[in-house]
Protein backbone atom coordinates (compact mmCIF):
# COMPACT_ATOMS: atom_id res chain seq x y z
CA UNK A 1 0.00 0.00 0.00
CA UNK A 2 1.26 3.20 -0.84
CA UNK A 3 1.38 5.94 1.54
CA UNK A 4 -0.07 9.59 0.87
CA UNK A 5 1.20 12.37 2.33
CA UNK A 6 -0.82 15.55 2.83
CA UNK A 7 -1.76 17.85 0.20
CA UNK A 8 0.87 20.30 -0.97
CA UNK A 9 3.79 18.62 0.14
CA UNK A 10 6.70 18.22 -1.76
CA UNK A 11 8.44 15.79 0.45
CA UNK A 12 6.65 12.12 -0.43
CA UNK A 13 7.06 11.04 3.31
CA UNK A 14 6.32 14.18 4.90
CA UNK A 15 4.38 13.65 8.06
CA UNK A 16 0.73 14.91 9.30
CA UNK A 17 0.70 17.68 11.55
CA UNK A 18 -2.46 18.90 13.43
CA UNK A 19 -3.81 22.01 13.65
CA UNK A 20 -2.78 24.86 16.44
CA UNK A 21 -4.16 27.93 16.42
CA UNK A 22 -2.10 29.74 19.33
CA UNK A 23 1.18 28.40 17.00
CA UNK A 24 -0.25 29.47 14.34
CA UNK A 25 0.27 25.82 12.44
CA UNK A 26 -2.22 25.00 10.04
CA UNK A 27 -3.50 21.34 9.71
CA UNK A 28 -2.63 19.15 7.67
CA UNK A 29 -4.96 18.61 4.26
CA UNK A 30 -5.81 14.72 3.83
CA UNK A 31 -5.69 13.58 0.62
CA UNK A 32 -9.07 11.38 0.01
CA UNK A 33 -6.88 8.69 -1.18
CA UNK A 34 -4.78 8.87 2.68
CA UNK A 35 -8.59 7.58 3.97
CA UNK A 36 -9.78 5.43 0.99
CA UNK A 37 -7.09 3.40 -0.16
CA UNK A 38 -6.21 1.56 3.56
CA UNK A 39 -10.07 0.78 4.00
CA UNK A 40 -9.90 -0.62 0.52
CA UNK A 41 -7.10 -2.49 1.77
CA UNK A 42 -8.15 -3.68 5.09
CA UNK A 43 -11.34 -4.74 3.45
CA UNK A 44 -10.19 -6.99 0.67
CA UNK A 45 -7.74 -8.53 3.03
CA UNK A 46 -10.99 -9.70 5.18
CA UNK A 47 -12.69 -10.79 2.24
CA UNK A 48 -9.68 -12.63 0.94
CA UNK A 49 -9.86 -14.55 4.22
CA UNK A 50 -13.69 -15.10 4.28
CA UNK A 51 -14.70 -12.46 6.76
CA UNK A 52 -17.66 -10.27 6.32
CA UNK A 53 -16.64 -6.47 7.22
CA UNK A 54 -18.44 -5.29 9.91
CA UNK A 55 -17.52 -2.77 12.78
CA UNK A 56 -15.76 -5.53 14.91
CA UNK A 57 -11.63 -6.00 14.97
CA UNK A 58 -11.16 -8.22 12.63
CA UNK A 59 -7.78 -7.85 10.95
CA UNK A 60 -6.25 -10.26 14.16
CA UNK A 61 -9.20 -12.10 12.69
CA UNK A 62 -7.90 -12.09 9.21
CA UNK A 63 -4.77 -13.22 9.99
CA UNK A 64 -5.50 -16.17 11.99
CA UNK A 65 -7.25 -17.59 8.88
CA UNK A 66 -3.96 -18.23 6.82
CA UNK A 67 -6.28 -17.57 3.73
CA UNK A 68 -3.92 -15.85 2.13
CA UNK A 69 -0.92 -18.30 2.05
CA UNK A 70 -3.39 -21.13 1.67
CA UNK A 71 -3.42 -23.30 -1.65
CA UNK A 72 -4.70 -26.55 -3.00
CA UNK A 73 -1.85 -28.11 -5.43
CA UNK A 74 -2.46 -28.26 -8.75
CA UNK A 75 -0.07 -29.62 -11.82
CA UNK A 76 1.00 -33.16 -11.53
CA UNK A 77 2.67 -35.59 -8.99
CA UNK A 78 6.00 -33.70 -9.08
CA UNK A 79 5.74 -30.62 -10.86
CA UNK A 80 3.13 -29.19 -8.30
CA UNK A 81 1.40 -25.91 -8.88
CA UNK A 82 -0.25 -23.31 -6.32
CA UNK A 83 -2.38 -20.63 -7.09
CA UNK A 84 -2.43 -17.71 -3.97
CA UNK A 85 -5.10 -14.77 -3.81
CA UNK A 86 -3.95 -11.93 -3.84
CA UNK A 87 -1.38 -13.61 -6.14
CA UNK A 88 2.68 -12.40 -5.36
CA UNK A 89 4.00 -10.39 -7.64
CA UNK A 90 7.34 -12.30 -6.81
CA UNK A 91 8.86 -14.87 -5.10
CA UNK A 92 10.99 -13.33 -1.55
CA UNK A 93 13.11 -15.30 0.28
CA UNK A 94 11.08 -16.41 3.78
CA UNK A 95 7.59 -16.83 1.92
CA UNK A 96 5.36 -19.44 3.44
CA UNK A 97 2.23 -21.10 2.08
CA UNK A 98 0.69 -23.89 3.67
CA UNK A 99 -0.29 -26.65 0.43
CA UNK A 100 -3.04 -29.34 0.54
CA UNK A 101 -1.08 -32.33 -1.58
CA UNK A 102 -3.73 -33.84 -4.10
CA UNK A 103 -1.36 -36.08 -5.44
CA UNK A 104 1.78 -38.34 -3.94
CA UNK A 105 4.89 -37.17 -5.26
CA UNK A 106 6.94 -40.22 -6.91
CA UNK A 107 10.26 -38.44 -7.64
CA UNK A 108 12.00 -35.02 -7.02
CA UNK A 109 9.58 -32.29 -7.54
CA UNK A 110 9.27 -28.73 -8.07
CA UNK A 111 6.46 -26.07 -7.04
CA UNK A 112 5.74 -23.01 -9.21
CA UNK A 113 3.09 -20.25 -7.40
CA UNK A 114 1.30 -18.10 -9.25
CA UNK A 115 3.24 -18.61 -12.35
CA UNK A 116 6.54 -17.59 -10.96
CA UNK A 117 8.31 -20.03 -12.08
CA UNK A 118 9.21 -23.77 -10.86
CA UNK A 119 11.25 -24.35 -7.59
CA UNK A 120 12.65 -27.37 -6.46
CA UNK A 121 10.75 -28.98 -3.32
CA UNK A 122 13.16 -29.74 -0.84
CA UNK A 123 13.41 -31.38 2.67
CA UNK A 124 13.95 -29.07 5.53
CA UNK A 125 17.82 -29.88 4.90
CA UNK A 126 17.93 -28.75 1.70
CA UNK A 127 17.93 -32.30 0.48
CA UNK A 128 15.59 -33.38 -3.13
CA UNK A 129 12.11 -34.85 -2.38
CA UNK A 130 11.94 -38.95 -2.19
CA UNK A 131 8.98 -40.78 -3.70
CA UNK A 132 6.30 -40.36 -1.06
CA UNK A 133 7.77 -37.28 1.16
CA UNK A 134 4.36 -35.48 0.34
CA UNK A 135 1.77 -37.22 0.50
CA UNK A 136 -2.26 -37.06 -0.76
CA UNK A 137 -4.47 -35.49 1.67
CA UNK A 138 -1.81 -33.73 3.36
CA UNK A 139 -0.70 -30.34 4.34
CA UNK A 140 2.44 -29.46 4.00
CA UNK A 141 3.88 -25.65 5.60
CA UNK A 142 6.75 -24.84 2.54
CA UNK A 143 9.10 -21.95 3.09
CA UNK A 144 10.90 -20.32 0.25
CA UNK A 145 14.81 -20.15 1.08
CA UNK A 146 15.76 -17.97 -1.85
CA UNK A 147 16.51 -21.06 -4.53
CA UNK A 148 13.54 -23.56 -3.24
CA UNK A 149 10.67 -24.47 -1.19
CA UNK A 150 11.71 -26.42 2.10
CA UNK A 151 9.46 -28.40 4.06
CA UNK A 152 9.20 -26.74 7.65
CA UNK A 153 9.00 -30.12 9.11
CA UNK A 154 10.85 -33.42 8.43
CA UNK A 155 9.08 -35.14 5.50
CA UNK A 156 7.75 -38.25 5.79
CA UNK A 157 10.96 -40.04 4.01
CA UNK A 158 12.97 -38.67 6.59
CA UNK A 159 11.35 -40.20 9.34
CA UNK A 160 12.38 -43.62 10.73
CA UNK A 161 9.92 -46.15 9.73
CA UNK A 162 9.35 -50.46 10.45
CA UNK A 163 9.08 -50.52 6.38
CA UNK A 164 6.55 -53.60 7.08
CA UNK A 165 4.65 -54.03 10.57
CA UNK A 166 2.85 -57.63 9.55
CA UNK A 167 3.13 -60.91 9.43
CA UNK A 168 1.75 -63.86 6.04
CA UNK A 169 0.74 -66.84 7.53
CA UNK A 170 -1.38 -70.20 6.29
CA UNK A 171 -4.84 -69.38 6.98
CA UNK A 172 -6.10 -72.42 5.64
CA UNK A 173 -5.18 -74.90 2.89
CA UNK A 174 -7.08 -72.30 -0.03
CA UNK A 175 -6.47 -68.68 2.00
CA UNK A 176 -3.34 -66.49 3.23
CA UNK A 177 -3.22 -64.12 5.76
CA UNK A 178 -1.61 -61.06 6.38
CA UNK A 179 -1.53 -59.61 9.92
CA UNK A 180 -0.64 -56.35 11.55
CA UNK A 181 2.25 -57.65 13.88
CA UNK A 182 3.89 -54.96 16.34
CA UNK A 183 2.00 -52.35 14.68
CA UNK A 184 -0.14 -52.20 11.73
CA UNK A 185 1.67 -49.89 8.90
CA UNK A 186 3.05 -51.15 5.77
CA UNK A 187 4.83 -49.18 3.42
CA UNK A 188 3.75 -48.89 -0.37
CA UNK A 189 4.80 -46.73 -3.07
CA UNK A 190 6.79 -44.75 -0.50
CA UNK A 191 3.86 -44.05 2.04
CA UNK A 192 2.68 -46.22 5.47
CA UNK A 193 -0.58 -47.73 4.74
CA UNK A 194 -3.33 -49.14 8.07
CA UNK A 195 -3.32 -52.60 7.65
CA UNK A 196 -6.81 -53.48 8.85
CA UNK A 197 -7.28 -55.36 12.26
CA UNK A 198 -8.69 -58.27 10.52
CA UNK A 199 -6.00 -58.49 8.33
CA UNK A 200 -6.34 -59.49 4.39
CA UNK A 201 -6.51 -62.48 2.75
CA UNK A 202 -5.08 -64.46 -0.57
CA UNK A 203 -6.89 -66.89 -2.42
CA UNK A 204 -5.43 -69.68 -4.26
CA UNK A 205 -7.86 -69.39 -7.20
CA UNK A 206 -6.06 -69.60 -10.02
CA UNK A 207 -2.95 -70.84 -8.57
CA UNK A 208 -0.89 -73.36 -10.36
CA UNK A 209 0.20 -76.64 -8.28
CA UNK A 210 4.03 -76.69 -7.23
CA UNK A 211 5.07 -73.45 -7.64
CA UNK A 212 7.10 -70.76 -5.74
CA UNK A 213 4.85 -67.00 -5.53
CA UNK A 214 5.99 -63.79 -4.57
CA UNK A 215 3.36 -62.52 -2.81
CA UNK A 216 3.28 -58.20 -2.74
CA UNK A 217 0.80 -56.11 -1.17
CA UNK A 218 -0.50 -53.04 -3.19
CA UNK A 219 -3.39 -50.57 -2.88
CA UNK A 220 -6.62 -51.22 -5.22
CA UNK A 221 -8.26 -47.64 -4.90
CA UNK A 222 -8.33 -47.12 -0.87
CA UNK A 223 -8.33 -51.27 -0.17
CA UNK A 224 -4.86 -53.46 0.90
CA UNK A 225 -4.69 -55.73 -1.58
CA UNK A 226 -2.52 -59.03 -1.62
CA UNK A 227 -1.62 -60.73 -5.06
CA UNK A 228 0.75 -63.95 -5.75
CA UNK A 229 3.16 -63.39 -8.72
CA UNK A 230 6.06 -65.35 -10.18
CA UNK A 231 7.91 -61.66 -11.17
CA UNK A 232 10.94 -61.36 -8.85
CA UNK A 233 12.11 -58.79 -6.32
CA UNK A 234 14.27 -55.83 -5.83
CA UNK A 235 15.19 -53.05 -3.26
CA UNK A 236 13.29 -49.80 -4.50
CA UNK A 237 16.33 -47.30 -4.68
CA UNK A 238 14.08 -44.48 -3.71
CA UNK A 239 12.87 -45.89 -0.13
CA UNK A 240 15.09 -48.84 0.46
CA UNK A 241 11.58 -50.89 0.33
CA UNK A 242 11.80 -54.79 -1.26
CA UNK A 243 9.46 -54.19 -4.41
CA UNK A 244 8.41 -56.07 -7.28
CA UNK A 245 11.04 -55.26 -9.44
CA UNK A 246 9.77 -52.25 -11.78
CA UNK A 247 6.57 -51.82 -10.07
CA UNK A 248 6.90 -49.85 -6.27
CA UNK A 249 3.13 -50.02 -6.48
CA UNK A 250 3.88 -53.41 -4.49
CA UNK A 251 5.42 -53.81 -1.32
CA UNK A 252 6.70 -57.58 -1.32
CA UNK A 253 5.36 -58.94 2.25
CA UNK A 254 6.61 -62.92 1.79
CA UNK A 255 6.97 -66.45 -0.23
CA UNK A 256 5.27 -68.78 -1.06
CA UNK A 257 4.75 -72.44 -2.61
CA UNK A 258 1.85 -74.65 -3.29
CA UNK A 259 1.51 -77.99 -3.00
CA UNK A 260 0.65 -80.83 -5.55
CA UNK A 261 -3.33 -79.51 -5.48
CA UNK A 262 -2.49 -76.22 -5.51
CA UNK A 263 -3.28 -75.19 -1.79
CA UNK A 264 -1.36 -73.81 0.55
CA UNK A 265 0.42 -75.64 3.33
CA UNK A 266 3.15 -75.08 5.77
CA UNK A 267 4.28 -77.60 8.01
CA UNK A 268 7.53 -78.97 9.89
CA UNK A 269 8.21 -81.05 6.55
CA UNK A 270 6.53 -78.47 4.11
CA UNK A 271 7.70 -75.08 4.93
CA UNK A 272 5.62 -73.27 2.27
CA UNK A 273 5.26 -69.80 3.85
CA UNK A 274 7.92 -67.27 4.75
CA UNK A 275 7.75 -63.74 5.94
CA UNK A 276 10.03 -61.13 4.08
CA UNK A 277 9.57 -58.85 7.38
CA UNK A 278 9.74 -59.68 11.33
CA UNK A 279 11.16 -62.95 9.96
CA UNK A 280 11.05 -65.42 12.58
CA UNK A 281 13.21 -69.37 13.21
CA UNK A 282 11.28 -71.99 11.99
CA UNK A 283 11.83 -75.81 12.31
CA UNK A 284 11.75 -77.60 9.40
CA UNK A 285 12.57 -81.86 9.91
CA UNK A 286 10.71 -85.01 8.55
CA UNK A 287 11.42 -86.70 11.39
CA UNK A 288 13.08 -89.89 11.60
CA UNK A 289 13.08 -92.63 9.50
CA UNK A 290 14.97 -95.86 8.51
CA UNK A 291 16.44 -97.26 5.28
CA UNK A 292 18.84 -99.81 3.79
CA UNK A 293 21.15 -99.96 1.11
CA UNK A 294 24.18 -101.85 -0.25
CA UNK A 295 25.28 -99.87 -2.68
CA UNK A 296 28.90 -98.96 -3.16
CA UNK A 297 28.00 -95.10 -4.05
CA UNK A 298 25.98 -92.87 -2.78
CA UNK A 299 21.92 -92.81 -3.65
CA UNK A 300 19.34 -91.13 -2.08
CA UNK A 301 18.01 -91.99 1.80
CA UNK A 302 15.92 -89.62 2.96
CA UNK A 303 13.45 -90.90 1.15
CA UNK A 304 9.75 -89.96 3.89
CA UNK A 305 12.10 -88.27 6.01
CA UNK A 306 13.65 -85.74 3.09
CA UNK A 307 11.61 -82.36 4.05
CA UNK A 308 11.36 -79.11 1.85
CA UNK A 309 11.46 -75.49 2.70
CA UNK A 310 11.35 -71.84 0.97
CA UNK A 311 14.49 -70.05 1.62
CA UNK A 312 15.28 -66.33 1.43
CA UNK A 313 19.04 -65.67 -0.43
CA UNK A 314 20.07 -63.38 2.45
CA UNK A 315 20.08 -66.21 4.82
CA UNK A 316 22.50 -68.87 6.29
CA UNK A 317 21.43 -72.40 7.33
CA UNK A 318 22.50 -75.17 9.53
CA UNK A 319 21.49 -78.08 9.08
CA UNK A 320 21.75 -81.79 10.64
CA UNK A 321 21.52 -85.48 9.32
CA UNK A 322 22.15 -88.14 12.05
CA UNK A 323 21.58 -91.17 13.97
CA UNK A 324 22.97 -94.40 13.88
CA UNK A 325 24.11 -97.03 10.69
CA UNK A 326 25.14 -100.47 11.22
CA UNK A 327 26.60 -103.19 8.17
CA UNK A 328 25.93 -107.02 8.32
CA UNK A 329 29.40 -107.65 6.87
CA UNK A 330 32.40 -107.46 8.80
CA UNK A 331 34.43 -105.05 7.23
CA UNK A 332 31.42 -103.33 5.17
CA UNK A 333 31.05 -99.68 6.03
CA UNK A 334 28.53 -97.10 6.17
CA UNK A 335 28.69 -93.51 5.13
CA UNK A 336 26.07 -90.89 4.96
CA UNK A 337 26.30 -87.35 3.82
CA UNK A 338 23.28 -84.25 3.23
CA UNK A 339 21.87 -83.18 0.41
CA UNK A 340 20.32 -80.39 -0.38
CA UNK A 341 18.12 -80.90 -4.04
CA UNK A 342 20.11 -83.81 -4.26
CA UNK A 343 23.45 -82.42 -4.38
CA UNK A 344 26.63 -83.25 -2.17
CA UNK A 345 29.39 -81.37 -1.45
CA UNK A 346 28.31 -78.60 0.75
CA UNK A 347 28.02 -80.54 3.99
CA UNK A 348 30.19 -83.22 6.37
CA UNK A 349 30.72 -86.91 5.37
CA UNK A 350 30.34 -89.37 8.06
CA UNK A 351 31.36 -93.01 8.18
CA UNK A 352 32.42 -95.98 9.89
CA UNK A 353 33.83 -99.73 9.31
CA UNK A 354 32.08 -102.19 10.57
CA UNK A 355 34.74 -104.48 13.22
CA UNK A 356 31.93 -107.09 13.58
CA UNK A 357 28.74 -108.05 11.70
CA UNK A 358 26.08 -105.73 12.38
CA UNK A 359 28.15 -103.10 14.06
CA UNK A 360 26.47 -100.01 15.38
CA UNK A 361 27.43 -96.60 15.09
CA UNK A 362 26.46 -92.95 15.45
CA UNK A 363 27.20 -91.17 12.50
CA UNK A 364 26.37 -86.86 12.33
CA UNK A 365 26.63 -84.70 8.36
CA UNK A 366 26.11 -81.20 9.43
CA UNK A 367 26.61 -78.24 7.10
CA UNK A 368 26.39 -74.36 7.44
CA UNK A 369 25.32 -72.41 3.52
CA UNK A 370 23.99 -70.07 2.15
CA UNK A 371 21.24 -71.57 -0.35
CA UNK A 372 19.59 -69.68 -3.61
CA UNK A 373 16.61 -68.04 -3.10
CA UNK A 374 13.35 -70.60 -3.70
CA UNK A 375 12.12 -73.66 -3.14
CA UNK A 376 15.11 -76.40 -1.35
CA UNK A 377 14.85 -79.75 -0.25
CA UNK A 378 17.02 -81.94 1.78
CA UNK A 379 17.71 -85.37 2.36
CA UNK A 380 20.43 -87.47 2.92
CA UNK A 381 23.11 -90.01 0.98
CA UNK A 382 24.31 -93.29 1.56
CA UNK A 383 26.75 -96.16 0.68
CA UNK A 384 28.76 -99.09 2.03
CA UNK A 385 31.86 -98.26 0.56
CA UNK A 386 31.96 -101.79 -1.16
CA UNK A 387 30.98 -104.72 0.57
CA UNK A 388 27.45 -105.66 3.12
CA UNK A 389 24.14 -103.99 3.33
CA UNK A 390 23.95 -100.79 5.21
CA UNK A 391 20.60 -99.59 7.72
CA UNK A 392 20.56 -96.35 8.86
CA UNK A 393 18.48 -94.54 11.34
CA UNK A 394 18.64 -91.06 10.61
CA UNK A 395 16.42 -87.81 11.36
CA UNK A 396 16.85 -84.42 9.31
CA UNK A 397 16.82 -81.02 10.60
CA UNK A 398 17.45 -77.41 10.14
CA UNK A 399 16.45 -73.83 10.86
CA UNK A 400 14.93 -71.28 8.27
CA UNK A 401 14.26 -67.83 9.01
CA UNK A 402 10.91 -66.42 7.47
Amino acid sequence: MKYYPPYGSTDPDAPYVDKDVPGAVRGSAVPAKAIEKPQREIVDFLLKSSLVPSDANQLAQAVQTGKVSFAVAGGTANAITATLSPAPSALTTGMSIRLVVTVTNTDAATLDVNGLGAAPLQTKFGAPLARGALTAGAVATLIFDAAAWRLADLSLSEIPVNFGQCRLSVQSATSLLLSPFSGNSLVINGTPVKIPSAGVTLSNAGLAANTVYNVYAFLAGASLTLEASAVGHAADVSTGVEIKSGDPTRTLVGKIRTNATSNFADTTSYRGCINWFNRRQLNVTGGSGTNSTSSAGYIDMGGPISCSFLAWGDEALFSIVNGYARNDTVGGGANISLTLDGIQGFASDSGMQASVAGYNQALISTGSYTPAEGWRTLSYAGRTGGTGNMTATMAIQTIVRG
